[in-house]
């Protein structure tokens, strides 16, 4: 039987656009960090809606399916970001999630929040890679959409000229989805079976990208014994908001 305990550290920025959920079954557990842009009201739904939805879903399949658990993941996500678009809202947000199962972790990222899942001595196993547009693959498919990618301060998506959004993925922006489907709400799925790690005891990381913007992976990791101090450099290296979880699985 795993024992998952977990800490939260927030840093509220110059937007305050960062929400987190955790959530608790008998056979399932959530955790999840969503970073808003433009405004909190992408964000502070998906605190209230995508949570429940995915949990709703899963507990109607077979978990120890993979694929299944996979197919439900995306199902809810593309639902969710359905219902954004009704609200008619301009903001947008990242979402990463872990769900741990009986003997499967899943990490599933939309955007630039990152998570991971490494060890008590700092090996990392398993994270989440950025959407970013310059990333090849996003930029292949943000051209093939009928968008460019340009280097305004950072890479940036081009809509008919207008420099937009630094995300390829994301809920919500829906003026960068239609007509032209130039950021996708297809999430990218990660699973990690625990049976050959539980032993060593495993670690999950998740956060905003104002931990990201300072820190690389590593570097938090090696540090993770001391969460705050972490926490309390990368506040003193930006302005924007910071949202960390930090889950032990024993």
């Amino acid at each position: 039987m795993l024992t998952v305990s977990n800490v939260v550290l927030e840093h509220i920025g110059r937007a305050g656009e960062d929400r987190y959920c955790s959530l608790k079954l008998p056979n399932l557990e959530l955790y999840a960090v969503f970073d808003g842009h433009g405004g909190s009201e992408v964000s502070e739904f998906l605190r209230a809606t995508l949570p429940y939805r995915l949990l709703s879903k899963l507990q109607q399949i077979d978990l120890t399916d993979p694929c299944a658990v996979k197919r439900t993941i995306v199902s809810a996500f593309l639902e969710t970001d359905g219902e954004i678009a009704e609200l008619k809202c301009k903001s947008g947000s990242t979402a990463v999630v872990a769900l741990i199962l009986s003997d499967i972790i899943y990490l599933v990222n939309l955007g630039d929040s990152r998570g991971g899942i490494f060890n008590k001595r700092g090996d990392i196993y398993l994270r989440t890679s950025d959407h970013k547009p310059d990333r090849p693959d996003e930029k292949d498919r943000i051209y093939k959409a009928g968008g460019r990618v340009v280097n305004y301060d950072v890479p940036r998506i081009d809509s008919s000229g207008s420099y937009s959004l630094a995300l390829s993925r994301a809920f919500g922006d829906m003026e960068l989805k239609r007509p032209l489907a130039l950021v996708s709400v297809h999430p990218e799925v990660y699973a990690l079976p625990t049976r050959e790690y539980i032993f060593g005891g495993l670690n999950i990381i998740l956060a905003s990208d104002g931990l990201w913007d300072t820190l690389s992976t590593e570097q938090v990791v090696r540090a993770h014994l001391n969460l705050p101090a972490v926490m309390n450099y990368a506040c003193n290296k930006t302005t924007d908001d910071i949202t960390v979880m930090f889950i032990k699985v024993v």
